[in-house]
């Protein structure tokens, strides 16, 4: 098992008894610099003994992504993503689509598309996850993540929403172009007020805004967007306290 520590060196944790399937570990200390695998999936963990013991709870690998360039059959929909300007890449190279775009297309025409997304901040660190989906065809969502661009002040975990926000754009402009959605309606959440109030229609960017350049982009975007938009206002964490396993 192991930990990823901004700033410091990575941790790992060996099983406490390698002779029976234990849920048990314990800290390694060693001198050598510790590597993460590159298959490693999270896991959720409590702290039994100070610092240096870890109880395995559960674990999941649901938040694995292959590249938009690892389809292993590009559609028209990956080749609109992959012919985005290099500046705007960054929020959608991280994503996935079973079909194309196919189901979310359909949900844009019959007004049942649900889009979420959400940021977080960490040491400097931002991140930003979303999901396009159908009620029922779950398997057909769109899916991604990535990693904010700069600059990110301390406590600003305002532009990681907004990252997330401009990924969904991005992702349902590809829709629209690839199954040539001329209007549609669509429900977009998060748990910000002032990032999600970008979809009322009285809103104007501020170029005193410090995320001027990512706010003028989502703006832009809603103004070619044939969607209609509803945007929704969601509690945030709510789930801070259940296992991957039981995210999804």
């Amino acid at each position: 098992m192991y930990k990823k520590q901004p700033h410091r060196a990575n941790r790992k944790w060996i099983r406490s008894n390698p002779n029976q399937v234990s849920h048990q570990y314990h800290v390694e200390h060693t001198l050598d610099e510790v590597v993460i695998p590159l298959d490693c999936h999270r896991c959720s963990v409590r702290k039994t003994i100070g610092r240096d013991r870890l109880c395995l709870l559960s674990s999941n690998r649901s938040h694995l992504y292959d590249s938009v360039e690892e389809a292993s059959t590009p559609t028209a929909f990956h080749q609109h993503l992959e012919s985005l300007p290099q500046d705007a890449r960054w929020a959608i190279s991280r994503s996935r689509c079973a079909d194309g775009g196919t189901s979310v297309a359909r949900a844009f025409q019959a007004g049942t598309l649900q889009a979420v997304g959400d940021g977080t901040l960490k040491g400097g660190f931002g991140t930003s996850a979303f999901v396009l989906e159908t009620p029922g065809e779950e398997s057909n969502r769109i899916q991604g993540v990535n990693i904010v661009p700069g600059p990110l002040a301390e406590g600003d975990s305002h532009r990681c929403e907004l990252a997330s926000l401009y990924a969904m754009l991005l992702v349902s402009q590809a829709v629209c172009k690839t199954h040539n959605i001329t209007q549609g309606k669509a429900a977009i959440a998060c748990d910000n007020k002032q990032a999600i109030s970008m979809f009322n229609e009285w809103y104007v960017p501020d170029p005193q805004d410090a995320n001027f350049n990512l706010t003028s982009a989502i703006w832009k975007l809603l103004q070619d967007s044939p969607t209609q938009w509803c945007n929704i206002h969601i509690k945030g964490h709510q789930d801070d306290h259940l296992h991957y396993d039981k995210l999804n």
